[in-house]
């Protein structure tokens, strides 16, 4: 009783807002190729009266003030290069926008410039991608139908992709490959499972451990990988991280099916461009629990956290430190008495799930045309799954029992050269370093003929500690 009145306590709740109805817009326009600032590029956001817009400075930064709230399409051109809008860019009273704006350098064949606002939204980010490729925003990761700010929810809806059966697991085939072949990516790292509750072997699981506050603009792929994406066999998440607010700190917190959402970014300096950004989310059916205590070990919980650290320098590039790292539980065990027991009270469950995340990477710039960018990354993964069963005596059996465990160090680097605007070159490495632990226990069980469960045999597998090593 007391978790229905607290959900619908949620549900009808009103917001208090005690800031202006209006906020500015800010981001920096940059080139595609190589990442180096682009000055005195028009902006202007369309359908605005009067119409509302900027130029970018000398760094490339820009900002448009005094924007009331709502949602706004803002595009940006540049002689030479070609123009880009970005759509659905929403504007809130209580937190300021920061958008980045990649333009790629166009081909002039004559005298005559032409610049126009065509721009396929759903063209990735990464120019290497021919074909299959898609990039997705964090408002369509809000906005589809059933996403529940869930990137993986939100591409089912692509051509070729299909969601899972489950409608607990946010698992997706693309174009009839197993699920199990999906690549991550965070900010050019290999990331195992990023989803809570996801078992040996998946994609998948209930919900992303990044919440939708910190993506920006990434990259999904259903095949025809470029080069970069060797490990992949079915699709390719390549999720980047937004930079946080340079010039305030400021505080966001939202409450919906995923979770409590809290957020926090602002400079990390005083009178230096350096930012940081960090998000925690607690689950709602293991913040339910806190006011219901009859609800535990009933339902699933889980918390993560996801964090970026952005420190520019005069002279010696860019440094970034970035991770995630999730935690999640879920244990059933019934409560049951001897003489009232069924079928249903003899089950009990338990999985286990931890997944983390960190990298370190440097950009730095040579000239206007060479991009090199260095990253260091740790990960680790481990999944605890138990169950069984309660006999008529009451006594416990244990079924079967995995424990999995899987870290990885790796060193990776590339170099981004630009000839000409038709032709550019990458070029890298990647040096990576598993440990791994799997032990995995497992019972076969003939059933009585007084109805008793009796074990047959058991079986366990175990591999531990094989290193190995790649080169791409």
């Amino acid at each position: 009783m007391k978790s229905i009145i607290f959900i619908t306590f949620l549900l009808f709740s009103t917001l208090v807002f005690g800031q202006s109805m209006e906020q500015s817009i800010r981001g920096e326009v940059l080139t595609a190729d190589t990442k180096t600032p682009i000055p005195g590029a028009n902006l202007i956001l369309l359908n605005t009266k009067p119409v509302l817009g900027a130029s970018s400075g000398e760094n490339g930064e820009f900002t448009i003030n005094h924007v009331p709230i709502g949602r706004y399409t803002i595009q940006c051109s540049f002689i030479g290069y070609n123009s880009t809008t970005i759509p659905e860019i929403l504007v809130v009273s209580g937190k300021e926008v920061f958008i980045t704006i990649l333009l790629k350098e166009s081909f002039v064949l004559s005298n005559e410039v032409v610049i126009s606002a065509e721009h396929d939204k759903g063209k990735a980010s990464n120019d290497m991608a021919a074909v299959s490729s898609r990039s997705f925003s964090v408002e369509e990761s809000r906005r589809f139908a059933g996403a529940m700010d869930d990137p993986m929810r939100a591409v089912s809806g692509f051509a070729g992709v299909s969601g899972s059966a489950d409608v607990n697991s946010n698992g997706i085939v693309v174009r009839g490959n197993s699920p199990k072949g999906i690549l991550w990516k965070l900010e050019d790292v290999d990331i195992p499972n990023p989803n809570h509750f996801g078992y040996v072997g998946q994609s998948g699981g209930a919900v992303t451990i990044f919440s939708s506050q910190v993506l920006a603009n990434s990259d999904f792929y259903t095949g025809a990988f470029p080069g970069e994406y060797g490990n992949a066999l079915s699709g390719v998440f390549d999720i980047n991280f937004r930079t946080g607010s340079n010039r305030k700190h400021e505080y966001s917190a939202q409450v919906g099916i995923s979770g409590v959402d809290l957020a926090v970014e602002g400079p990390l300096f005083a009178k230096e461009s350096a930012s940081y950004l960090f998000n925690y989310r607690y689950s709602m059916l293991g913040f339910i629990q806190l006011f219901d205590p009859s609800m535990k070990n009933k339902v699933p919980s889980y918390q993560d956290v996801s964090f970026k650290v952005n420190v520019p320098t005069e002279s010696a590039g860019v440094f970034t430190l970035f991770g995630i790292g999730g935690l999640a539980r879920s244990k059933y065990s019934p409560d049951y008495e001897k003489d009232q027991i069924s079928n249903e009270d003899r089950q009990r469950s338990e999985l286990n799930n931890d997944m983390g995340a960190a990298g370190l990477s440097h950009s730095f710039i040579i000239g206007n045309s060479t991009l090199v960018k260095t990253t260091l990354g740790a990960t680790h993964n481990m999944v605890y799954y138990k169950n069984g069963f309660i006999n008529p005596d009451l006594s416990i059996v244990n079924s079967d029992e995995a424990q999995y465990k899987n870290s990885k160090l790796s060193l990776g680097s590339w170099v981004r050269n630009k000839f000409s605007p038709g032709h550019v070159n990458k070029t890298g490495f990647t040096y990576s370093r598993l440990f791994y632990n799997i032990d995995i226990k497992g019972r076969i069980y003939l059933r009585g003929s007084l109805g008793h469960l009796f074990p047959k045999r058991g079986t366990r597998v175990c591999f531990r500690h094989i290193p190995s090593q790649k080169l791409i």
